[in-house]
């Protein structure tokens, strides 16, 4: 993203992560990647190997819960092939294919038009939690037991 996107290094923050305990099952979800430009959050990238529709769900609920001042309007999930933009807002595909992520450039001028929307109501900041809780379990805690 640094060399052939036009991104500096210290807008890309590197594995944030969202920790969740339900029934039993503490997760901590890793935010592979968390693009900030004019001092906001405004895009994820969350890698997983497979199939990208099934990382869809979980990247949005990740990024409306990642901080407690706003939802962060635009995921990018990737199995290192193919991407998939999101708009976090609807849920719905921008774009898919080999290269998604927007430029630096195109990012910013993006930036003005995106809707950085206040936080979820509190119930449905725990339903986007639980909604990460279960995508993620299989992906970092499978067979391991936390009480």
């Amino acid at each position: 993203m640094v060399e052939e996107l036009g991104y500096s290094r210290h807008e890309l923050i590197p594995r944030l992560t969202i920790e969740t305990l339900f029934t039993r099952n503490f997760v901590t979800s890793v935010i592979d990647l968390t693009v900030m430009l004019a001092n906001r959050y405004c895009m994820i990238v969350r890698y997983g190997p497979g199939s990208l529709v099934s990382r869809e769900r979980a990247a949005c609920a990740a990024a409306r819960v990642l901080t407690p001042h706003y939802r962060i309007p635009l995921a990018v999930v990737t199995n290192g092939t193919d991407e998939m933009l999101i708009d976090t807002t609807t849920g719905k595909v921008m774009q898919e294919g080999g290269l998604v992520i927007p430029a630096h450039n195109d990012l910013l001028q993006m930036v003005p038009r995106l809707s950085f929307l206040p936080p979820q109501d509190k119930k449905r900041q725990e339903l986007e939690k639980r909604v990460l809780n279960t995508f993620d379990l299989d992906r970092c805690c499978l067979g391991t037991w936390h009480i």
